[in-house]
């Protein structure tokens, strides 16, 4: 055999070799798949992160490689918090995020949340299902654009052909439904004085149903004299200037106006009440305030409810106990000596209920 000939008997052996060598190792890849239950791709943690930083990872990183990541999310139930979840979705339905609306949108409410408490204008109202979200494309359009969180608007409808008193319910400019016609007179009301509406849940199942909150303002010019940050533009809009808007909200901050919140489920009175002697049985409540003995006051709303009483969100003539704590809300102090409520402070909560401390 000639130089030549074993020159190239030599390259296609090498050749056939590393060919061989590649194809083997490309198998064993396959075959040595790695459980579905880890995540080993360097993403921020949906639980222990900032959601900035996940929104972040969802805007730099492509579609394609997100649904294998949101599959080992959603098994090991690490979307707690919803606005992660409904952005990976975004995500992989659109093919992009837009990173600036979900930041916005998180700024947005974490400074609602410190506007709530601090300065009490908002009082929850009622929660309802929007009616008519099956008609002309609504379904596929909510499904595609609306999200936990998002705010509606009310706008009335006297046109109407079929209820003059019909208020229809608008995502953007899009009409999405209407309110029930059972609130609508209640709701009616609610629009002159300025309101929030929030979507609370989007249930998918073969059709879709959306449920909404929705929350009354009150009158803050005392306030807003006193913090020329704060500015109104509209009766049902809240603009934040100046430097409440830049500055950082800490998530201790957050932490505690959250420890003030109570929790929808004592807004609903207690059925089977084993005790029918307790002063708040089957009377109206509001609470007012931070509690040294109830730091998280979803503690005396469950001591409340437990004895059968009706705890409400707003002072009205119909309200016959406001119990009120350190910094309680000033409208409804006011509100209760208009009405002639009794106010109780927590020393007497701590001594009906024969506390220790």
């Amino acid at each position: 055999m000639s130089f030549i000939g074993f020159v190239i008997v030599f390259v296609i052996v090498v050749s056939i070799y590393y060919i061989y060598v590649g194809y083997s190792s490309e198998g064993n890849t396959n075959d040595s798949k790695k459980d579905t239950n880890t995540i080993d791709v360097d993403i921020p943690h949906p639980v222990k992160s900032h959601p900035i930083k996940v929104f972040q990872y969802l805007e730099k990183t492509r579609a394609p490689y997100l649904g294998d990541i949101y599959y080992q999310l959603e098994q090991q139930g690490l979307f707690s918090d919803y606005r992660i979840k409904d952005a990976f979705r975004e995500k992989l339905d659109k093919g992009t995020l837009n990173g600036a609306r979900w930041r916005d949108k998180l700024t947005y409410q974490e400074l609602k949340d410190f506007y709530d408490e601090e300065i009490p204008n908002y009082n929850y109202v009622t929660t309802f299902a929007i009616a008519g979200v099956s008609h002309e494309n609504r379904m596929e359009y909510i499904e595609k654009n609306c999200f936990v969180g998002d705010e509606l608007k009310l706008v009335p409808e006297p046109d109407n052909p079929h209820d003059k008193k019909a208020i229809k319910i608008l995502f953007g400019r899009k009409k999405i439904g209407y309110v029930p016609s059972k609130k609508c007179i209640e709701v009616l009301e609610i629009i002159q004085k300025g309101y929030i509406l929030k979507i609370d849940e989007i249930i998918k199942d073969g059709f879709v149903n959306v449920f909404v909150s929705l929350y009354e303002s009150e009158a803050i010019l005392p306030k807003l004299e006193k913090e020329p940050s704060y500015k109104i533009d509209n009766p049902d809009e809240i603009v934040f200037l100046s430097d409440l808007h830049r500055r950082e909200i800490t998530q201790e901050e957050i932490a505690e106006l959250q420890s003030r919140k109570i929790d929808r489920k004592y807004y609903y009175p207690k059925k089977d009440v084993e005790d029918t002697s307790s002063v708040f049985y089957k009377k109206k409540v509001v609470i007012t305030g931070k509690f040294t003995y109830f730091p998280d006051r979803n503690n005396l709303a469950k001591l409340l409810y437990d004895v059968g009483a009706d705890i409400d969100t707003s002072v009205t003539e119909k309200v016959e106990y406001v119990i009120a704590g350190e910094d309680a809300g000033w409208r409804k102090l006011e509100k209760a000596e208009e009405f002639g409520i009794e106010i109780i402070n927590e020393d007497k909560i701590i001594e009906i209920f024969k506390l220790k401390i």
